[in-house]
This record gives structure tokens, sequence and C-alpha cells, in this order.
């Protein structure tokens, strides 16, 4: 066990982390957070990760949150329609022969680019308070404050460098990686993850223009995914 403290207090000490779930109609549960949770809950105490400085808070850096799909309903209050037209004049490819085409980069997407924004209503929005009021910007709020709650313990840890620790080793990363997890299969989810992670990264990018350091990071793993390399064009749509 010795040995294992040791390796892991030659490892950084990783950022702070939200997982958000929203591929099941009921929002209360889910398979894959539970999964994560007791995951990390086992490796922290097949570990004995309370005698190691730093990683000793590494579950209270990691947070879990299911949502659940928003309604297409919802969904059309937010954004543009997520399955647009191909414009008139424009004949979308029929199969993957004719839509791929070679380069000398290797294969390369020849269907027609589609102009449309992505923010509806009004694009110039500063702040959530300009959101309809709903359940979407209630969880939008709710996942800025866990994120705030996850920084500053994930900023508090890097103190936590013992008797031998030197501070000018300490690195205060105040980034949350926010991770999606989708469903590739249906639309509804792919359009919620791409949703929350637009506007929270517009609101970060917003309230942050001074500082040095973004705050906020988002990623989509998708499941039930064909696995091809490449992201699921709807996710993209």
């Amino acid at each position: 066990m010795p040995d294992k403290q040791a390796f892991l207090a030659k490892i950084p000490f990783p950022p702070a982390v939200l997982a958000i779930d929203t591929r099941h109609t009921t929002a209360s549960y889910s398979y894959i957070l539970n999964t994560l949770r007791y995951e990390t809950e086992t490796l922290y105490q097949e570990t004995h990760m309370e005698n190691v400085n730093q990683w000793r808070y590494l579950s209270s850096i990691i947070d879990f949150l299911s949502l659940g799909p928003m309604s297409q309903e919802e969904l059309e209050l937010y954004r543009e329609p997520y399955k647009p037209q191909v414009s008139q004049g424009t004949q979308a490819p029929q199969s993957k022969k004719e839509r791929y085409g070679s380069s000398l980069t290797g294969k390369v997407d020849t269907k027609p680019t589609r102009h449309y924004g992505f923010f509806n209503g009004t694009p110039q929005q500063e702040h959530f308070d300009d959101l309809p009021v709903g359940s979407f910007k209630e969880h939008l709020r709710e996942i800025l404050s866990i994120c705030d709650v996850l920084r500053t313990k994930r900023v508090n840890a890097t103190t936590d460098i013992g008797f031998g620790g030197r501070l000018e080793n300490i690195r205060a990363d105040g980034m949350v990686r926010i991770i999606f997890i989708a469903d590739a299969q249906n639309d509804d989810s792919l359009a919620t993850a791409a949703t929350y992670a637009a506007y929270l990264r517009k609101n970060m990018l917003y309230q942050n223009a001074h500082e040095e350091q973004l705050l906020l990071s988002t990623m989509v793993v998708c499941v039930n995914h064909d696995n091809r390399g490449e992201a699921p064009k709807r996710l993209i749509d």
C-alpha cells in the first residue's frame, strides 16, 4: 500500500469535475453516475488516499448531477431548431460514398454547410437573468453553484502540502471540467447536452472576460455511439 501512496504523491492533483447525465427521462437516477461514484469511493478506500496530501480531498472535488433530456418545447425556447433543413437548391448526398470525398489529408465531408445560429431569441444575452423562467434556467444556476463549490475545494486542497511541501510548487487550478453524458441515439439528449454546454460557456466567457484563466470547460461523452473516430453528427447539428 505505501507504494500506491508514493505513486499518487508524484502525480499532479486532478482538476475538479462535474459529471452531468442528460440521457434519462427520469432524472432522479443514473446507473452510470452511481457507478462512477462507487468506483471513485472504492479507489479512495483501496489506495488509502486519506494518507496522501491533496489526494485526500479527491472525493470532494468530484460531483454528479442527473438532469435528463429537455423536451423539444423547452429546447425551442433557448436554441435554433437542431434538425435544420438543407437550403433549397442544394441536394444532400444520399450515401456515405457520395458524401465523403478524398483530399491530401484524407477523407473530407462534402455535405453542404448549413449556416444558422445556435442561440434562439436574443443572441446578445449577457447573463442568465434574461432567460425565461423555467427548469433550464434553474439547472444552469444549480450547475454554476456546484462548480463554485468544487472550484473552492480544489483551490483549498492545493494548500495541503504537508511538512515537506514547497509553497512555490502549488498550482491552484480553478478550472472545473463539466462532462456531459449523452445518448448518441437520442436527439433530445444530444441537443440538451449541447445547449447546456453552449450557455454555460457563453456565460462564463462573458463573466470572466478579464480573467487570464477560464474557470469552466465542457465536453460531451456519447454512449451508444459507433465509435468511428468522429463525433455524432446530430451532436454537432
